[in-house]
């Protein structure tokens, strides 16, 4: 007979990227080896997994975190006795899956004798905005206040050009092209 009545220490628990756009992410972390590690959303049991033996553990729902938010993780772990321990230091998970709104794109002047132009715009705020000439990529910059401004590098020679731009959220969102 094995007597057991120590509670294991609070698992540990991570995400490879946050905020993320991924509605099952892959939640790792270490516990007791071999205990039952219950993974949580609040409250809310997202389902259980069993660590290694040497203590390490992986965890992927079944089911979508959707809709979008900040969801609250922990983990708890149970060993064979079934001593529970500590619940973790909850993970924010930012969860973003909605590509940001088509951003809008104008320059000064058109038509314009500068092979450089300045363009400006609205964009969501934080994302990653491109300018494109057709499909090559002529600027990058960060919208910042829900507005960007970017310098091209340049559109010689001379004629028509076909600007869009295109946003990329923190998340890893991308809209669709202006």
């Amino acid at each position: 007979l094995t007597i057991d009545t120590v509670v294991p220490a609070a698992p540990t628990i991570t995400v490879a990227t946050n905020p993320s756009n991924n509605v099952t992410p892959t939640f790792t972390g270490n516990a007791e080896a071999n205990s039952t590690v219950i993974v949580y959303n609040g409250a809310a049991a997202l389902g259980s997994t069993t660590a290694t033996a040497a203590g390490t553990y992986s965890f992927t729902p079944g089911a979508s975190l959707a809709p979008d938010g900040t969801k609250a993780i922990s983990a708890t772990a149970t060993d064979a006795a079934t001593n529970v321990s500590p619940s973790s230091p909850v993970l924010n998970y930012v969860l973003d899956a909605t590509p940001p709104a088509t951003p809008t794109i104008a320059t000064a002047t058109n038509p314009s004798n500068n092979l450089t132009p300045t363009v400006t715009g609205s964009a969501e705020t934080g994302s990653t905005v491109r300018i494109f000439n057709g499909a090559t990529q002529v600027c990058q910059t960060t919208a910042a206040a829900g507005a960007y401004s970017c310098t091209v590098t340049t559109l010689a020679p001379e004629g028509t050009k076909a600007l869009t731009a295109r946003a990329t959220d923190p998340a890893g969102n991308q809209s669709v092209a202006s």
